[in-house]
C-alpha cells in the first residue's frame, strides 16, 4: 500500500479525534485526548486494511486474525467510551454564561450531563455582565441564555426594572435579592412580596425583612426564627400578636443566657418552667453551685439535682453538703465521689450518720461498717454486695425475723445472685415471690464462694 494512503489514514483518524476533543476544558486536555483517540483509531484502521490486503494475497488465516483483532480493539474502545459517558452523565453543571475568546459569542452552559468544564476557548461571563449593562443581553442567542444574562447583569447594580422583560417577574426579583442580599427589593414583587420577605428574612436572618411583612402570622413567624437564631430579645416587642410577645421574650432570654453564660437573663424569664430550665442548664455548664440557689424551695428536688450534677462533675464532695439530707441525692453524692477517691477519711466529714456508715462501708468494701448505726443497715449491706459480691453481708444482716427483715435480706441475696450470675443464693431466700424472681431472672453458673 502506498505511503500516501497511510498518511491519508493518519490524517483522517487524528483529524476526527481532534474534532471530537476540540471542546476540552484546556489545551493540554485537548492534545492528550486527541493523541489517545487518534492512535486508537489509526491502529484499528491499520489492522483492518492490513487484514484486507492479506486476504487478497491468500494469507487468509493471518487476515482473519487481524480482522478479529481490529474488531476487538474497536469494540473495546467503544466500551470504554460508553462507560466513561455513563459515569459522568449524572453530573450536573450549574447554569452559567461564557464567552468565546475568538468570536466574542456569549453562550449558555449547564444542566447537561458530562459537562464539568467549559471548552478551553471560552471564558466565564458575558460583556453584559462585566459591564452591568442588561441591554447587551439582547445580543445573546437563546432564550435561556438571554434570561440568565439579564439576571446576572441586573445583580451588579440592583436595577430590577429590567425584570419586566421576564414572563415571571417575581422569579426575576427573587433571584436578584438572592444575588445581592438586598431584601428591600422584595417590595417590588407585588402579591408575592410577603413570601419574598419571609423566605429571605429567614435565610439571611434579616429582621428588617421580617418587619416588612404585612401578614401578621408570617411577620411573627419570621421574627421568631431570627430571634431564635440570633438571640435578640428586643425584637420580641415588634411582634404583632401580643399573646406571643411573652413567650418570645422568655425564649430569647434563655438563648442569650446560654450564649453569654449570664444567669441574669434567666431571672428575666416569666415562665417558671422555662426559668428553671435556664438556671439548670447554666448550673451544669459553668460548674458554679451558687447558681442552684436560684431554684425556689418549691422545686427542692430540682435544686438538689442541680447540686448533685455539679458536685459529681467537679468531683467536689463539699458541695454534697448543700443537698437536703433527706434526699436520695445526698447519699449518692457523697458515696459516688468519695468511693472514686478511695479516701476513707473523707467519710468523717459527712454529718448524717447513716450516710457516713454507708460511705465507710462502700469505700472500704467492709460491710461491718453498716452495723455502726441501727438505721439503713440493709440498704448499706446491699450497696456493698453490689460492689464486691460479699454475701456474708446478707448472712450477718441483723434483724428480728419479721417479714420486713426477710424481704431486706432476700433482696441482699438477690443482688448477690446478680453479681455472680449464680442462682445458688436463691436457696437462702424465704419470700416466695422473690425466690421465683431470683430463679427465673438470673443466669445459672458456678463460682467458688468462701463462707466464714
Amino acid at each position: 500500500m502506498k505511503k500516501i494512503y497511510w498518511l491519508l489514514l493518519l490524517f483522517l483518524t487524528f483529524g476526527f479525534a481532534l474534532y471530537n476533543n476540540f471542546r476540552g476544558s484546556s489545551v493540554r486536555e485537548m492534545i492528550t485526548y486527541t493523541i489517545i483517540h487518534g492512535s486508537w483509531l489509526f491502529l484499528v484502521g491499520t489492522l483492518t486494511i492490513t487484514g484486507i490486503i492479506f486476504f487478497k494475497t491468500r494469507l487468509r488465516f493471518l487476515s482473519i486474525v487481524l480482522i478479529i483483532a481490529s474488531i476487538s480493539l474497536f469494540l473495546f474502545g467503544v466500551y470504554i467510551y460508553v462507560n466513561m459517558n455513563s459515569f459522568c452523565s449524572t453530573a450536573i453543571t450549574p447554569p452559567h454564561l461564557s464567552t468565546n475568546k475568538f468570536t466574542g459569542e456569549c453562550r449558555y452552559f449547564g444542566y447537561s450531563g458530562c459537562v464539568y468544564h467549559d471548552p478551553w476557548f471560552y471564558i466565564p461571563g458575558c460583556k453584559a455582565i462585566w459591564e452591568g449593562n442588561p441591554e447587551l443581553c439582547e445580543e445573546v442567542d437563546g432564550d435561556r441564555a438571554r434570561d440568565l444574562c439579564y439576571l446576572k447583569s441586573i445583580s451588579y447594580f440592583s436595577d430590577i426594572s429590567v425584570c419586566n422583560v421576564f414572563s415571571i417577574n417575581t422569579s426575576c426579583i427573587s433571584n436578584v435579592v438572592r444575588d445581592t442580599n438586598n431584601t428591600t427589593l422584595c417590595g417590588h414583587a407585588g402579591d408575592a412580596a410577603d413570601d419574598c420577605y419571609l423566605y429571605y428574612g429567614r435565610i439571611l436572618l434579616n429582621d428588617s425583612a421580617c418587619l416588612s411583612i404585612n401578614d401578621v402570622g408570617d411577620h411573627d413567624r419570621c421574627l421568631r426564627y431570627v430571634i431564635q437564631e440570633r438571640g435578640l430579645p428586643e425584637l420580641c416587642k415588634m411582634m404583632k400578636e401580643n399573646d406571643s410577645v411573652t413567650t418570645c421574650l422568655d425564649r430569647a432570654y434563655k438563648i442569650v443566657a446560654d450564649k453569654t453564660m449570664n444567669i441574669t437573663y434567666c431571672h428575666l424569664i416569666l415562665d417558671n418552667h422555662t426559668r428553671r430550665k435556664c438556671v439548670l442548664s447554666l448550673g451544669s455548664s459553668v460548674d458554679d453551685p451558687s447558681i442552684c440557689e436560684y431554684i425556689s424551695d418549691d422545686d427542692r428536688n430540682k435544686r438538689d439535682a442541680c447540686y448533685y450534677r455539679i458536685a459529681v462533675k467537679t468531683n467536689d464532695e463539699s458541695i454534697c453538703g448543700l443537698i437536703w439530707s433527706g434526699s436520695l441525692e445526698y447519699d449518692r453524692c457523697y458515696v459516688s465521689i468519695i468511693y472514686g477517691k478511695k479516701d476513707l477519711s473523707l467519710c468523717d466529714q459527712i454529718d448524717a450518720e447513716t450516710t457516713k456508715q454507708l460511705c465507710r462501708a462502700v469505700v472500704s468494701l467492709d460491710y461491718n461498717h453498716c452495723w455502726e448505726t441501727e438505721y439503713e443497715q440493709s440498704h448499706c449491706a446491699i450497696e456493698v454486695v453490689k460492689l464486691n459480691g460479699d454475701v456474708n453481708a446478707c448472712h450477718d444482716l441483723p434483724g428480728d425475723g419479721s417479714r420486713d427483715y426477710k424481704i431486706h435480706r432476700d433482696n441482699c441475696y438477690w443482688y448477690a445472685s446478680g453479681f455472680y450470675n449464680d442462682t445458688i443464693f436463691c436457696h437462702f431466700m424465704e419470700i416466695d415471690f422473690l425466690i421465683d424472681d431470683c430463679e427465673n431472672k438470673r443466669f445459672s453458673g458456678s463460682r467458688s464462694i468462701t463462707f466464714k
